[in-house]
């Protein structure tokens, strides 16, 4: 199994996650405000992560944040029909639409290592 986290530049929040499970490709994109207005309304939201080899991901219509300002979703695909690659310059584009106004972050691609639970 081979984990990747994607992280924004500068504050390290990991919205995006891939992990490999033989030719299983297991998505995770996580979005939540935090800004320091607690009470202003945020969303509903519109997301795009774009990557290298035509890779795109994005939602189908505008998304509700709950909880804790957030959202959540995640997929599983086949490794042999889908390539998961980020840009030649090494990052994933995501833009976040909301309220009229459009952020676009680049998330840089780290890998963690595995626990070795064996020893």
């Amino acid at each position: 199994m081979k984990l990747f986290t994607m992280v924004k530049e500068k504050n390290g929040l990991p919205p995006f996650s891939i992990f490999k499970a033989n030719s299983s490709l297991f998505d995770s994109i996580y979005i939540q405000n935090i800004s320091e207005n607690r009470g202003a309304k945020f969303g509903p939201i519109e997301y795009r992560l774009v990557g290298g080899d035509g890779f795109k991901f994005e939602s189908q219509y505008p998304q509700e944040l709950h909880g804790v300002r957030s959202f959540h979703t995640s997929s599983e695909s086949n490794s042999d029909f889908i390539s998961v690659k980020p840009t030649t310059d090494g990052v994933f584009e995501l833009t976040i639409k909301s309220n009229g106004k459009i952020e676009k972050l680049k998330l840089k691609n780290i890998t963690a290592p595995m626990i070795d639970k064996t020893n």
